[in-house]
């Protein structure tokens, strides 16, 4: 992959809070930039794709939801 500039703000995000969330607009590399972001992360990541209803679901049970992610 081409390193991006935008990688680098999400990243710093990381290290300060537990949950980071991508917006914007559609065919961007939201989803692209997390994964990456998550197969890079050594504390332990989880990519979660909210459009789906049900990923939104499972939120809804989020200790349990977590645990098998």
């Amino acid at each position: 992959m081409i390193p991006r500039p935008w990688e680098a703000p999400p990243r710093r995000r990381l290290r300060q809070f537990p949950v980071v969330g991508l917006i914007g607009s559609r065919q961007a590399g939201k989803t692209t930039l997390a994964r990456l972001l998550a197969s890079r992360w050594t504390r332990g990541a989880v990519h979660l794709d909210v459009e789906r209803p049900a990923r939104r679901a499972r939120l809804r049970e989020a200790k349990l939801s977590l645990r098998t992610c």
